[in-house]
């Protein structure tokens, strides 16, 4: 999606129409100053590394847990990109044969850990408690006719709705066979997740 030594954003897929915008040329022209690229996970990982949750780690992965979900590596204190910049892009990974779908893959990490993939995975909620006649806030703001999203998820299983808190436990169940794997692959001393993981707090990572 990105050259990070050139600077350039080759075509990300949460955003369609960035195809091959020299990003850091236009930055240290717009401002002066000498601009370094990289993307969010592994500026993540850098600057938690550097100022946040991972300080004195020298193995350490940092989680983006938002629209998408992909993780920035720190071994023996370095940023790692791999041979290709493509190190630590888990949300590629299948964690099953089917299932909500991240990077055109069913299954994928990002399809069940991250807020794309709560959302898909409410729908199937929602209509499994159509079935059982189950009542959920959910399903009411489908009839009203706005997009159920991972904030909506939230919002409604504080309010305590059963089919709310069941999608938020499958997401955390699925988030936590992410970690294994990373753990048994990498090793780390932490795994610092940002994002959807800091705003749902223990009612996602419990």
């Amino acid at each position: 999606p990105l050259d990070h030594i050139s600077g350039i954003i080759q075509a990300p897929p949460n955003l369609s129409t960035w195809v091959d915008v020299p990003i850091k040329a236009i930055l240290e022209e717009e401002f002066r100053v000498t601009c370094h690229v990289e993307n969010d996970a592994n500026a993540g990982a850098v600057a938690e590394h550097r100022f946040g949750a991972g300080q004195g780690c020298r193995n350490m992965v940092f989680l983006t847990m938002g629209t998408g979900l992909g993780a920035g590596i720190i071994a023996a204190g370095h940023l790692y990109h791999g041979s290709k910049d493509f190190a630590g892009e888990i949300g590629h990974v299948r964690l099953t044969r089917t299932g909500p779908v991240g990077y055109h893959k069913a299954g994928s990490v990002e399809g069940w850990a991250s807020g794309g993939g709560m959302a898909q995975v409410a729908l199937k909620a929602v209509e499994a408690a159509r079935k059982r006649k189950e009542p959920t806030r959910l399903a009411e703001l489908q009839q009203r006719g706005q997009t159920i999203t991972a904030r909506e998820v939230a919002m409604a299983a504080r309010k305590g709705d059963a089919t709310a808190i069941h999608i938020l436990h499958s997401t955390g169940k699925r988030l936590g066979e992410v970690l294994a794997i990373l753990v048994d692959i990498l090793n780390p001393e932490r795994i610092v997740i940002g994002g959807l993981a800091m705003r749902l707090g223990d009612a996602l990572l419990g």
